[in-house]
């Protein structure tokens, strides 16, 4: 039987991240106390004044709560065929998350978003946390294939 830390590590981290996105897409800016605050903290682009609009906010929680479950299911066997496209779903989250924590380090990204406040929570939490994420995925995908 599979561990489920894994799937439930995955399921909570993800599933706050993307509670915090629909919160921001209320119009709360928490834990900053403006938009331009927020904005400089997580988008990291000095030419963009305030956040993304709501409907981009709940789309992107949407994708992060859709990646949050299909971790939670890669911890239960639901079927064979269920199990496989969860696996699959899964592998194409692998690449999205290590492409992205892989990035953050990259000269490219760097310029792209070059918010100074940005650039440290990006090294230090932000590119980290998408690497581990993709490690979450790859350890719970490769018991499926």
């Amino acid at each position: 039987m599979t561990n489920y830390i894994i799937p439930m590590l995955l399921f909570v981290s993800l599933g706050a991240i993307a509670c915090l996105h629909l919160l921001w897409a209320t119009g709360n800016w928490w834990p900053a106390a403006d938009p331009e605050t927020l904005s400089s903290c997580v988008l990291g682009d000095p030419n963009f004044p305030g956040m993304a609009p709501p409907a981009a906010l709940r789309l992107t929680a949407a994708a992060i709560a859709f990646a949050a479950f299909d971790g939670l299911a890669l911890g239960f066997h639901l079927g064979e065929i269920v199990d496989k496209g969860v696996a699959w779903i899964g592998a194409g989250l692998i690449a999205v998350f290590a492409i992205r924590g892989i990035a953050g380090y990259m000269p490219f990204w760097r310029a792209a978003h070059p918010g100074i406040v940005f650039a440290k929570l990006d090294k230090l939490f932000y590119s980290p946390f998408c690497i581990l994420v993709a490690e979450g995925f790859f350890t719970l995908v490769s018991d499926r294939f």
